[in-house]
């Protein structure tokens, strides 16, 4: 469109009136234009340039002309003291736990770093984009309400603000925003089939709707997955690739909805069949028109428009508050309704983009306007029933849902007071929730049934969240309109809890199983979100006495009709009249074994709850239930429902219950010791112990008695028969003991637990204490430990209270910090404590016994009593009754003549402890009472007690060594008894003192003691010497064996021989005489054999290895590799060491056959443990992979060990050669063209020799050797052609040499196998000298040195690969080698290294070189040709080898010494050196500049040279690496040993090298001059200078680069600085997303930030699967193997991507450590995080020891649900 246009018909020459109406066209006509001109078809995006015309004329509409400075001044005059910075997803915030008034109070990452809140005890989150900061919000902070950027002196008045607006720009802006507002309102709802409102019709609406085109809309449901949009795409009648299938479903994620097709109607309904064909669950597409479009594509962008012109203005801000606020009359329905109550009900109908436009909008304005925020509530509380109800109903995620504003308001205490009291708020929101859930009520019963399709526990849970938001504020001041509303909603919660009393119900499988596992967790989830509003609640109601008393009422009411009462069977049962007095009592008939029992009864425990607030108001529990008769059934019928429910469970957990299955085992788990345990058994004890109070006592214990079905067991002590019960005969007893143990576990919690606030005077931090000083008690524990056991979520209140009790240890480099009991708190130690689970309970019974046999012994603990409980407050003093009551004495008395009585059976040893520590209990309270009953009855001075007193048993036990473990109470029970039978009452009792007992054993007993310990002493020892003796007999037995095997030996006890010995030189022909191969036994560790050697073995001997793609050594910056690995010149390799093969082993030998045998049976185990468990192994074994039998060390091939290649030949004559380089550089160039002249050599790989053919080669070879190889030319020798020909298939080793050989070859460079291959040779080669640089980097940042910080098993494996390297290119091995491709490749080197020929300059320069991978690679090259030339082993190499090694050493120290000089930086003057001869290194530092630039203008650059000491000592550092790495190469090719020094000193390498004390001398000798010429000719190659040049203006130098260790990318040292950095990342394929990625990995290789998890940022590989952003990347900058940090959830993943069909990983946690010393996975806890050297260290250490891959493995073979990961996608 041009501007022409828009210029004629919208330019402001017309005078436009102010009126309403003309307005409101103005506007239309304006929004219908650019909806059809600037969001028209295909692609429905705006056109910049129209957007910003459109733009300036909405703004001159509003303002009129000269808007922008207008709008300047408006803002300038409006700034804010409240942030309201909108949270996307993902992004970091931060919630003060000393100031907050709220948990949902927030700040985001600037207000808190400008605030006074970072000093103090804070929490890090990540919000969930539903959140704004609070900055600035006086009720969301008691302290540091503004932060430094929002302070209120910035802000202005609300008068102040609107006085810049004239009264007709406010009128005017009203009626513009109305008009644009209402556009949006009407074309944002607009339905498929809905036609365009006739207002909006414009001529260029009617233009566009005349085309007929139509859209196929694709919209987000939150059901289906990524992967069922992109499948339902790519079908072929779709018509839609992969990759716009990819970004189609992005968009869909993101903004809602998207547009697939834009055709004809009839195509586009053909396109929406297509699409949904073979989906069983549909996606929702529409059709829609192209004006539909276009207009709505137009009003978010207006929407957008709005926010961002009056979200930096309060004025404007007021002004569309209004507009949104606005009623209007509702056409033909009666009513009004607001633009804001309108996007309320509407909300579940739009798509995402459009819901976020207006839900942002109200954030910026009206939630940011105090005179307004109190009308958005009133709407939102007005709405929400519908809303809620909409969102239940809605398919998307909360977040994108206009319910999320009820955090934000609805936790405002000032609005939600006035909701509750002037809009009945909590009755709206509980019945609202009623409502939700009487959906899924069954018909027949009214409770509810969760398993109707519909039911999302995951959105009930904010439904109910804004349930608690509501109760979180409770009044201070009760008024009676507030008090009429609580009641009101306090009825309908009532009602909402009756739909879940009772279900569930279970029975007894007695005889069958049952055939299917019901479902049971989603009403769990239910009951436990509506745990915390339950307490809520409560609290209300405690809070005020009057509606207590109504709540009391309203609920006993309830419980009534819901559990129906009428219904209970009551029952005259026989008792005993001794006991009780009567011979029956009344009771309820029901027996949990045959009917059904449900865990579910919130009714009584809510009312239990309610009865725990009565001595607040100074009442009763009988005033509050209003029951005058004490012996009322309603009691019972009250205390039948939870005993009910304690005694299954009781029997659940003893096994009675095992045929009803798993479930119901997991409901009682839950139910007592999980997250359910604080609003279901403890409100079930709680009700007990309120029965307990105003029951009369005998009653009462006979209900118990009952229940627990124990009343014959109680009555009868001699012949009473367990079989009786009707359990099977082998379970019989062991159910009643455990009947019986339960029963009085539950009479010790009745009576004796009292940490309940509103059972004693205790408060909520009384009972965290006890609750730690028992779970301490155990064993210490850490933080978050602590926190888990005592199910907190928040640990600000456990900050508080620990340290009361416990000392903190503090962490350190290999531990946790851990809370440590303060030992003066043992003796509050509770054995029965109620809130110990059965391990728990069994763990604290062993941590008991340990204390006190570190005491001396049970019988050396002073008696000692009960630890003393809280007394009763007054509702529940009447629990004391019990101690009077003869029913319970009768019983106890029973007990004790079972244990006291030889012979009698069916009691227990924790029965009788928990008799005893009841007995101890009564006794500690029976002062409170004022009745001495029991402590007379207990010691024999009544007349009820017959059969022995209680004392008398007890004493008894004691005699028969029974209950020895609790003597020590035993003994304090009696000591009180005997007390009141000396002094004939309680009123006599004197004071008692524990450190005046007396002893528990007499002397006798005591000496007795002593024989048996000394006794067992003796046996012990004798047992020790036996196991000593056998141990000696064994390690000398098998002292070869051990030694072996040893794994702690270092290099120098291997390979030394003599702290005496001469030094040995392992270059030249001074090392031919000590290359003598000292034999290394080799030990199979599966068939156990021992072979002498590897040359002498019978059967072939393999180590497992591991191989693997690196970038360890790589020098230049840690960036992607744009190379790939087929582009790395492995034998020229570079000196920056982009990419290499790492090789590793645990050095482990086996037989080949042995390790065949072992690899087809493990594959064979898991194929059958696949078919069977369906699991997947950690290692693909069918791939090659295994783990070491021994060590289970990951290994993914084998390497052969091959004998010495120089065994076979002849030995050096006495006659030596000595040559200088260049009679050596000449010979080497004559080889050179022996191997590449014409000859049956360079023919076919299948040519065979012939004897002449040979007899010529041998000739000339002995013309270049004559030293070496003597041979009569007339003789012929008698051998065939057959000779000469080594099959690959000859022998199983030929075959495992060239199976290593491939696997490097395809592992290591990503390559197919290709045995022709040129490239195999020289990537064995390259391997083996890029595993000794690695292994001397690793020595590096160790801080220990490279010779001899190695053990022997990794000598060994080292040594067995350089000898499988320098058998490689054998015919047998590989055989398409021949000479002519070695002599390429020797060719190639030598006109890099030592060149004669045209093409050095097209070859890498001197700089470009890595002179350990050249000194390797000629190594191998010569000895392979060599060996080569000579297959009948004629010639004695070995001595020619040491002179060819004896130039390659030095011309590769040349190189690192051109290298550093060429490359150095001016350094500062350092001292002098003794003895050294810095003349002649400042001379060679002046020629080698003088030969590489020559009189170029670049010679000025080095006019000052470095000082000499400074050149002298950073050329020792430079080539030290060097020499360490050659002498460790060398002494594996020769054997010849190490210097004996630990470290070896720089001096030392360089004799054993063969090379002088001054290294500068190899070149400014006089007898270098051939060596001098060579290095001059490197400093002439044109690149010599162009580096030179580039280096010295350009950072780092080479020189750096020659010793540096590289690391890691460094990570800042808190936590919180990473969360900013990615809380600054965006998407780089969709930044216009809503939604932003969390999945922001940090590569620890080069510190790039990464999309992960993405599948925008997805792209095929290779024509295969996609594969995720970092899979991708960590390929290309790892070589695939490699760590990566996923910031948002604090942990490292590390993956193997080597293989993208096999992509592994694991996840470990951060190396960050809270003040605990704990990680923080998911960011859970929130607390600040520091980096852990130590920690941080270790990853380090994965990363330069290669262990990557064994880690992944070994993590994975422990937690196997990582394997099943798609890792791939990451």
């Amino acid at each position: 469109m041009a501007s022409e246009e828009i210029d004629k018909r919208f330019l402001l020459s017309k005078e436009w009136t102010s009126t309403e109406g003309d307005i409101f066209d103005r506007v239309n006509l304006l929004a219908c234009f650019f909806a059809c001109k600037a969001f028209k078809h295909p692609s429905f995006e705006p056109e910049e340039v129209l957007v910003d015309r459109f733009d300036r004329l909405l703004k001159d509409t509003l303002f009129g002309a000269g808007s922008e400075g207008l709008l300047q001044t408006i803002r300038e005059s409006n700034l804010g003291s409240v942030c309201g910075k909108i949270l996307r997803n993902g992004e970091p915030a931060y919630n003060c736990k000393d100031c907050e008034t709220d948990p949902t109070c927030v700040l985001c990452m600037d207000c808190f770093e400008h605030s006074e809140h970072r000093q103090h005890h804070y929490k890090l989150i990540t919000s969930s984009g539903s959140g704004c900061c609070d900055c600035g919000d006086t009720e969301a902070w008691r302290s540091g309400v503004h932060c430094e950027k929002h302070l209120p002196g910035q802000s202005s008045s609300e008068e102040s603000q609107l006085d810049c607006l004239t009264p007709q720009l406010i009128t005017r802006a009203q009626d513009f925003l109305k008009a644009l507002l209402s556009f949006c309102r009407d074309i944002l709802c607009l339905n498929e089939d809905e036609p365009i409102p006739d207002a909006y019709r414009t001529k260029d609406v009617e233009k566009l709707i005349s085309e007929q085109c139509y859209v196929t809309v694709l919209y987000n449901d939150e059901v289906h997955s990524y992967d069922d949009v992109i499948g339902a795409l790519t079908r072929h009648d779709v018509g839609m690739d992969q990759m716009g299938a990819v970004s189609m479903a992005s968009i869909v994620d993101s903004m809602g909805r998207g547009f697939t097709r834009v055709a004809s109607k009839d195509e586009c309904d053909q396109q929406k069949a297509a699409i949904n064909q073979r989906l069983r669950t549909p996606l929702l597409v529409k059709v829609l028109s192209s004006p539909v479009i276009s207009l709505q594509q137009c009003a978010i962008n207006l929407l957008l428009w709005a926010k961002e012109l009056t979200g930096g203005s309060a004025a404007l801000r007021h002004v569309v508050s209004k507009v949104l606020l606005e009623t209007k009359s509702l056409d033909g329905e009666g009513g009004s309704q607001s633009i804001l109550d309108h996007f309320f009900a509407e909300n579940s109908s739009m798509w995402i983009a459009a819901r976020m436009s207006w839900q942002n909008l109200i954030m910026k304005t009206i939630f940011l306007d105090p005179e307004h925020k109190k009308d958005l509530a009133i709407s939102l509380a007005k709405n929400f029933p519908a809303l809620m109800q909409g969102y239940f109903e809605d398919s998307h995620h909360y977040e994108v849902s206009a319910a999320n504003l009820t955090v934000q308001l609805f936790t405002v205490p000032s609005l939600c007071h006035l909701l509750v009291l002037e809009h009945g708020l909590l009755k709206t929101v509980m019945q609202t929730l009623y409502g939700i859930l009487n959906q899924f009520a069954s018909q027949p019963t009214g409770k509810l049934d969760l398993s109707q399709r519909g039911y999302s526990n995951g959105r009930m849970v904010y439904v109910i969240a804004d349930l608690r938001y509501v109760l979180r504020n409770r009044p201070d001041n009760w008024s009676p309109t507030l008090r009429a509303n609580f009641v009101e909603a306090f009825h309908v919660f009532l009602k909402l809890l009756d739909l879940i009393q009772g279900l569930d119900p279970v029975k007894r499988q007695r005889y069958q199983h049952i055939t299917m596992e019901p479902e049971w967790e989603s009403l769990f989830n239910l009951c436990f979100v509506l745990l915390e509003a339950i307490e809520q609640v409560v609290e209300w109601c405690h809070s005020d006495s009057a509606v207590l008393h109504q709540t009391v009422k309203l609920t006993l009411k309830q419980i009534q009709t819901s559990c129906e009462m009428h219904r209970i069977k009551f029952r005259n049962h026989p008792v005993n009249r001794a006991a009780a007095g009567v011979d029956g009592m009344e009771l309820i008939q029901f027996d949990v074994q045959q009917e059904s029992v449900s865990i579910h009864q919130p009714l009584p425990r809510l009312l239990a709850a309610l009865l725990s607030g009565a001595h607040r108001h100074g009442t009763t529990i009988l005033g509050l239930l209003q029951i005058p008769n004490t012996s009322s059934r309603q009691f019972l019928f009250l205390a039948e429902l939870p005993l009910r429910v304690i005694v299954m469970t009781s029997q659940v957990l003893a096994g009675m219950w095992k045929r009803n299955g798993y479930s119901l085992i997991n409901q009682t788990i839950n139910y007592r010791y999980h997250s359910c345990r604080p609003q279901m058994y403890d409100k079930d004890l709680l009700l007990l112990q309120a029965m307990a109070a105003v029951m009369d006592p005998n009653k009462f214990m006979y209900a118990l008695i009952y229940r627990f079905r124990l009343e014959k067991w109680f009555i009868s002590t001699i012949d009473y028969d367990p079989l009786e019960r009707n359990e099977q005969p082998s379970d019989a007893v062991r159910f009643l003991l455990s009947e019986a143990e339960e029963f009085f576990y539950l009479l010790i919690v009745i009576f004796g637990e009292r940490f309940m606030p509103g059972v004693s005077d205790v408060t909520q931090k009384d009972c965290l204490k006890q609750e730690i000083i028992h779970q301490l008690y155990i064993s210490p524990l850490p933080h978050s430990e602590l926190l888990k056991q005592l199910k907190l979520h928040e640990d600000k209140e456990l900050k508080k209270v620990v340290l009361e009790v416990a000392d903190f240890k503090k962490p350190t480099s290999t531990s946790k910090g851990q809370y440590t009991m303060k030992p003066e708190l043992e003796k509050q130690f509770n054995p029965f404590f109620y809130h110990y689970s059965k391990v728990q309970l069994s763990k604290a019974e062993e941590a008991h016994r340990k204390k006190v046999k570190a005491k001396g012994g049970a019988s050396k603990i002073p008696s000692t009593s009960p630890p003393k409980p809280p007394p009763f407050l007054p509702p529940f003093a009447g629990i004391l009754r019990l101690i009077q009551c003869p029913v319970l004495h009768q019983l106890l008395h029973s007990l004790f003549s079972r244990a006291a009585t030889p012979g009698l059976k069916y009691w227990s040893d924790k029965l009788l402890h928990e008799a005893v520590y009841l007995c101890g209990l009564m006794l500690l309270e029976e002062p409170l009472s004022g009745n001495d009953q029991f402590s007379r009855y207990a010691a024999g001075l009544t007349s009820t007690c017959k059969g022995g007193s209680i004392l008398s048993l007890l004493e008894t036990i004691l005699q028969n060594k029974r209950g020895e473990e609790f003597c020590y109470l035993t003994q304090w029970v009696l000591q009180q008894l005997k007390i009141v039978r000396d002094s004939g009452g309680i009123g006599q009792q004197p004071a008692y003192d524990e450190a005046d007992a007396p002893e528990s054993e007499s002397p006798k007993e005591d000496s007795g003691r002593e024989k048996k310990q000394q006794a067992a002493a003796a046996q012990r020892r004798k047992v020790m010497e036996e196991m000593a003796a056998l141990q000696k007999k064994f390690l000398q037995s098998n002292r070869q064996v051990l030694s072996e095997i040893d794994t702690g030996t270092n290099v120098d006890e291997v390979t030394a021989s003599s702290a005496t010995a001469p030094a040995v030189v392992a270059v030249g022909l001074q090392s031919v005489a000590s290359q003598a191969q000292v034999p290394v036994p080799l030990h199979c560790i599966l068939c156990q054999a021992v072979e002498k050697d590897a040359a002498n073995c019978e059967k072939q001997f393999v180590l497992g290895m591991r191989i693997q793609r690196s970038t360890v050594l790589k020098k230049s910056p840690r960036t992607a590799n744009s190379n790939k690995e087929v582009d790395i010149d492995y034998l020229l390799n570079s000196v920056a060491l982009t990419q290499g093969v790492y090789s590793a082993s645990c050095g482990h030998g086996m037989h080949m056959e042995c390790w065949r045998r072992f690899h087809d049976s493990r594959i064979a185990e898991l194929r059958q443990s696949d078919m069977l468990f369906q699991r997947r192994s950690a290692v693909n074994y069918e791939s090659g992979e295994f783990l070491c039998p021994l060590c289970q060390y990951y290994c993914n091939t084998v390497l052969p060990i091959h004998p010495d290649p120089m065994s076979k030949r002849p030995a050096a004559s006495a006659e030596v050669e000595i040559i200088n380089f260049e009679q050596w550089r000449t010979r080497l160039h004559t080889l050179l063209d022996c191997a590449l002249s014409p000859s049956p050599l360079a023919t076919d790989n299948n040519a065979v020799r012939t004897p002449a053919d040979s007899l010529s080669i041998s000739s000339r070879l002995a013309e270049i050797f004559p030293k070496y190889l003597k041979l009569d030319r007339n003789a012929v020798p008698s051998f065939s052609s057959e000779s000469f020909v080594r099959s690959s298939s000859s022998s199983s080793e030929d075959s495992n040499a060239s199976s290593y050989s491939q696997a490097v070859f395809t592992r290591g460079h990503n390559a197919l196998p290709n045995e022709a291959d040129a490239r195999v040779p020289v990537a064995v080669w390259a391997t083996c000298a890029y595993t000794i640089q690695c292994l001397g980097c690793q020595s590096n940042f160790s801080g220990k040195s490279l010779l001899t910080s190695l053990h022997s098993r990794q000598i060994n494996y080292l040594r067995a690969m350089v000898r499988a390297a320098s058998c490689v290119t054998l015919p047998s091995v590989c055989p398409h080698t021949d000479t002519a491709m070695l002599g390429k490749h020797l060719s190639r080197l030598l006109n890099t290294v030592v060149p004669v020929g045209g093409c050095f300059h097209e070859l890498p320069c001197v700089l470009d070189l890595d002179p350990f991978s050249i000194m390797v690679n000629l190594h191998f090259c010569l000895a392979s040709l060599l060996d080569a030339l000579d297959p009948e082993c004629k010639m004695a190499l070995r001595p020619l080898i040491a002179i060819d090694d004896q130039y390659i050493v030095q011309i590769a120290v040349a190189i690192r010494l051109v290298q550093y000089l060429l490359t150095v930086e001016p350094q500062g003057d350092m001292p002098d050196l003794e003895g050294s001869d810095t003349t002649g290194i400042v001379d060679l530092w002046e020629k080698l500049h003088d030969w590489a630039l020559g009189s170029s203008c670049d010679k000025e650059l080095t006019s000052s040279s470095p000082p000499a000491n400074a050149l002298l000592t950073g050329y020792r550092d430079a080539v030290l690496p060097l020499l360490q790495r050659a002498a460790l190469f060398f002494h594996c090719c020769n054997g010849v040993d190490l210097p004996q020094e630990d470290p070896i000193s720089y001096e030392a390498l360089l004799h054993y090298l063969c090379l002088p004390d001054q290294l500068h001398t190899i070149v400014t000798a006089s007898q270098g001059v051939g060596l001098r010429h060579l290095v001059q000719t490197w400093c002439q190659h044109r690149g010599v200078a162009q580096q030179i040049g580039s280096l010295h203006s350009a950072a780092p130098p080479l020189s750096c680069m020659l010793t540096e260790v590289q690391s890691l990318h460094s990570l800042p040292q808190h936590y919180s600085e990473l969360i900013k950095i990615a809380s600054n990342f965006r998407c780089p394929k969709f930044q216009t997303s809503n939604r932003d990625s969390t999945a922001v990995i940090m590569c620890m290789i080069c510190g790039q930030l990464l999309c992960s998890n993405c599948y925008r940022c997805m792209t095929p590989e290779g024509g295969g699967e996609a594969i995720g952003n970092y899979t991708r990347h960590l390929r290309e900058c790892g070589g695939g193997v490699g760590m990566g940090l996923w910031i948002l959830e604090c942990y490292m993943v590390m993956m193997n991507a080597m293989d993208l069909e096999d992509v592994r990983g694991c996840i470990l946690p951060a190396p960050y450590l809270d003040e605990y010393g704990e990680s923080d996975i998911g960011l859970r806890s929130g607390n600040p995080l520091k980096l852990n050297d130590d920690l941080w260290k270790e990853f380090q250490q994965y990363w330069y020891q290669h262990t990557i891959m064994e880690k992944i493995t070994s993590t994975n073979e422990q937690e196997r649900k990582f394997i099943l990961f798609s890792w791939s996608k990451l």
